[in-house]
């Protein structure tokens, strides 16, 4: 009997488990496992997030300048038309059909966006954190697109009216909030019509105009805003800032809060949201022909 003893002692010595103290150490070296993960986990969203609504408001960023830059590139076009004789002599000195400023701009709203009379005239009172702008250009078939009745269009896809024997493309941009939303966006109108966002999440837009002199009038001298334009016939580019804010809050207290706007001044994000100012320079190429 005694060595069956032994041998039962052996096996319930094979068989013993943890003590409490090896449990309570595997516990705490498996929450600090957890911990951990989930850390990295939780901070892997919160900078994935950020990174989403980053890339999200400079891809719209670079679609609204592209819907700018196209419209002022075109500003000021018209198709030329006579010669002038000079002395005995005809040389080929090219008129306009379109002859109006190529671009106007405002350091406020505009008073009217749609109003279908004349160019478009600026509110006197107001914020002037965001700025509008009138592209202007003689609208054809080879730089717009046209309607199912080969009629050129606006910003909009409307179909535009024709002045005279020409079509005249006057496209008003601005930043407004849509009422069911609330969300800043940039807006496009043509006189007479309704306006139509086009880019959401656009806080705000700052334009200053490259105005050239009289000794070199295809070469910008200075960069001015609206309000310091001394002759808009002589604008020859246009700089822009678009300020894009993210679709939603993805920031917290704990994070840098502080941006640069358009006029680049520090702000803080008090709304949580990311906000980036982005700038571009277009040329207005029909002014160097002429």
């Amino acid at each position: 009997m005694k060595p069956a003893q032994r041998n039962n002692t052996c096996y319930r010595r094979h068989q013993r488990g943890m003590s409490i103290m090896e449990l309570m150490v595997s516990v705490v070296i498996g929450l600090f496992v957890v911990s951990a993960v989930l850390v990295n986990y939780l901070g892997s969203g919160v900078t994935g997030r950020q990174q989403g609504s980053l890339a999200q408001l400079s891809e719209d960023a670079q679609l609204a300048f592209n819907l700018l830059a196209r419209d002022i590139q075109m500003a000021g076009y018209s198709d030329p038309t006579g010669t002038a004789t000079v002395g005995t002599a005809t040389v080929a000195t090219f008129g306009r059909l379109y002859s109006g400023n190529a671009v106007f701009g405002c350091e406020r709203v505009f008073n009217d966006a749609a109003a279908n009379a004349g160019s478009a005239t600026c509110a006197t009172t107001g914020s002037t954190a965001t700025h509008a702008l009138e592209v202007n250009y003689q609208a054809t078939s080879r730089n717009s697109i046209l309607s199912s009745s080969n009629v050129p269009t606006d910003c909009l896809g409307n179909e535009l009216t024709i002045s005279g024997s020409y079509y005249v493309a006057s496209n008003r941009y601005y930043i407004t909030a849509t009422t069911a939303t609330s969300r800043p966006e940039l807006h496009c109108v043509s006189p007479g019509r309704s306006a139509q966002p086009l880019i959401e999440n656009v806080e705000s837009m700052v334009f200053w105009y490259g105005e050239a002199d009289s000794v070199d009038p295809r070469r910008a001298v200075r960069y001015v805003k609206a309000g310091s334009v001394v002759d808009w016939g002589r604008v020859v580019s246009v700089r822009i800032c678009l300020l894009m804010r993210s679709a939603a809050p993805v920031l917290s207290s704990d994070d840098y809060l502080s941006y640069t706007d358009c006029e680049g001044t520090t702000q803080t994000s008090a709304d949580k949201r990311l906000y980036r100012a982005f700038y571009s320079t277009v040329t207005l190429r029909n002014k160097a022909g002429y």
